[in-house]
């Protein structure tokens, strides 16, 4: 990933408004490696500087150049052999710390670093936000995006999310719409799609509606090309995994919806654990792999696991209020 954005990230950490998803996308980087970590404290140290110039200050960068340069050369020894080496690195170092805070100095007053709009949700809140661009976004509970109040007229469309939403993505050719999550970036033109990527989770899900979605992870392995009915994961290693997934299961959090076509098992049960918020035992049973049809439009869990039982020949037990079994049965 280009250091660049990290900066930027950085700029907007120093001025307070650094959203959440920004703020653990910041943190994971520096965390990384420890040149990532010595850079973000020289940039930092670097803005300290440039704090102490006036607001309407303008750098003349030739000007500064020239006379740190001649300060250089005027103190430059003229005898010793190994010195011109060294003043060359001073010289060299000391350029790059002045064009690092002419760089932050332009960062904190150009205009489009405008605060970030951030979006939230609590436990049990959803929320219908359209964006600039025309964009819709459906957001999850515990979920959080915020990006740049210039969406619609910007030069890039980009947009941070922790946790879940469901994406309906404007068509702008000339310029996509990219999803940073921790691990991952989603980039689209106008398509429809799920995203999950909740802190705690190590990995970032996608589950493609309509149209095309390219998933890429903070590596240099090329991006993954996700078509309608697929499902691609980017994990913290960045390695990339895509998946049939026609059913669009991802997405019963909006729709209430569940449909199963001849789904293994193990498969429809991760979905009806995420679904219900529920843990599913299956552990002795023979029906991990067994295939499994049905449709569920806001049905309860109840009614779902009488119909696996019945279906697979299978017993269910309820062992708490959010705990379940499945034993017995097997495949027909």
């Amino acid at each position: 990933m280009s250091i660049s954005k990290y900066i930027l990230l950085l700029h907007q950490k120093l001025r307070g408004n650094l959203s959440e998803a920004s703020a653990n996308e910041l943190d994971h980087w520096r965390n990384e490696a420890a040149e990532n970590e010595a850079e973000g404290r020289q940039t930092e140290n670097a803005w300290e500087m440039s704090r102490r110039y006036k607001s309407g200050f303008q750098p003349d960068a030739t000007a500064g150049f020239a006379q740190l340069k001649a300060k250089m050369q005027a103190a430059e020894p003229k005898v010793v052999p190994l010195k011109p080496r060294r003043n060359w690195v001073a010289i060299a170092a000391s350029v790059a710390l002045l064009a690092g805070c002419f760089a932050v100095w332009q960062l904190y007053n150009s205009p489009s670093t405008a605060a970030m709009v951030s979006v939230n949700t609590k436990a049990g809140e959803r929320r219908q936000v359209k964006l600039p661009d025309g964009s819709q976004v459906v957001l999850n509970e515990n979920s959080s995006i915020a990006y740049a109040p210039d969406l619609q007229t910007g030069t890039s469309r980009r947009l941070n999310l922790t946790g879940e939403a469901y994406f309906d993505i404007a068509k702008d050719a000339a310029r996509p719409f990219i999803i940073a999550t921790t691990y991952a970036n989603v980039r689209v033109l106008g398509t429809a799609f799920n995203v999950r990527a909740y802190r705690g989770e190590a990995q970032t899900e996608v589950e493609v509606q309509r149209g095309k979605v390219a998933l890429e992870g903070n590596t240099d392995t090329p991006p993954l090309v996700l078509l309608a009915g697929q499902r691609g994961i980017c994990r913290l290693d960045g390695s990339l995994d895509r998946v049939k997934s026609p059913e669009l299961p991802a997405h019963s959090w909006r729709t209430g919806k569940l449909d199963f076509r001849g789904a293994p098992m193990k498969q429809v049960v991760e979905a009806l654990e995420r679904h219900y918020k529920i843990r599913i035992d299956l552990d002795g049973s023979g029906i991990v792999n067994c295939p499994f049809s049905g449709k569920f439009d806001q049905a309860p869990i109840e009614a779902v696991m009488e119909t696996i039982a019945v279906t697979l020949e299978a017993k269910t037990t309820r062992l708490a209020e959010s705990e379940y079994r499945i034993s017995g049965g097997g495949c027909k």
